[in-house]
């Protein structure tokens, strides 16, 4: 029986081998059709020590080859960087001095724009104290106008009856004053808002005669205009040529109507003689 002695003796006198790492499935397919090399034995101490030689060789000459590089291009670089600090230095102080110019005309135009709007919005703040009072009067007649327009009863007729004989039916156009009092709102809303700028006018000589003029222009409510037209002809169905008003018609004799003449009963007339 050997002792632990014994043992270490014994693997003192055997050189140390290596246990190559198994290969997968993928390396040894890659191996087979010549796309990877077998990777060579690490663990050959002469090999390794050669593979090690070589790249502190190749390292070497890299390190050298920067250096050279290094040498010849700093020096002309760093005289470049001189020379541009005793430029910057000789320019420092007028740049300098020209900022300081510059910002306190900046700061002097700023205080001043500022002063003249302040001066300005004081005398404006007095104009509109001292507003003519018929400028109010004239926003509350406007919000009595408003209600009345809102409480304004929308309305509607037909007008001028055309037969279509296409649908086989009269059509008429449609008139109503919904669109006005819709426009009316609208410009009494602006208006409104409007004529609060007037108080801020110094010149409010002729004020009462602009208000009136501006009131008087406002569109009227009651104002019937056209919503909707008769149907339009189309180039594969255009109009008929036949289209008479139904007031046209009223008193006339039955077969003097060109639509019963083309209907039923007119046929039978034809017929009977």
């Amino acid at each position: 029986m050997r002792t632990a002695a014994g043992q270490h003796a014994g693997m003192r006198d055997h050189p140390i081998t290596h246990i190559p790492r198994p290969r997968s499935q993928r390396q040894v397919v890659n191996e087979l059709r010549g796309i990877e090399q077998p990777e060579p034995d690490e663990f050959d101490l002469a090999a390794a020590a050669e593979r090690r030689a070589a790249l502190r060789a190749t390292a070497g000459a890299e390190i050298s080859s920067i250096e050279a590089q290094r040498d010849a291009e700093l020096p002309g670089l760093a005289a470049a960087e001189e020379r541009a600090r005793r430029h910057l230095e000789s320019l420092t102080p007028a740049y300098q001095e020209a900022m300081r110019a510059y910002a306190a005309a900046q700061g002097e135009h700023t205080r001043r724009a500022h002063d003249f709007a302040y001066a300005r919005e004081r005398q404006v703040r007095r104009v509109y104290a001292a507003a003519e009072p018929v400028i109010q009067e004239t926003r509350t007649a406007l919000t009595e106008l408003m209600q009345a327009t809102i409480a304004t009863m929308a309305e509607s007729e037909e007008r001028n009856a055309l037969y279509d004989e296409r649908q086989g039916r009269w059509v008429h156009q449609i008139w109503s004053n919904a669109p006005s009092i819709d426009r009316r709102r609208t410009a009494i809303l602006a208006l409104f808002h409007d004529i609060e700028g007037m108080k801020a006018e110094p010149d409010q000589g002729d004020i009462r005669e602009r208000l009136a003029r501006l009131v008087e222009a406002l569109p009227d409510a009651s104002e019937l205009v056209l919503v909707r037209d008769y149907p339009k002809a189309e180039p594969a169905r255009p109009w008929p040529a036949y289209k008479q008003a139904r007031e046209e018609l009223i008193g006339r004799p039955i077969d003097d109507n060109p639509e019963e003449r083309r209907s039923r009963r007119g046929i039978l007339n034809r017929l009977i003689g």
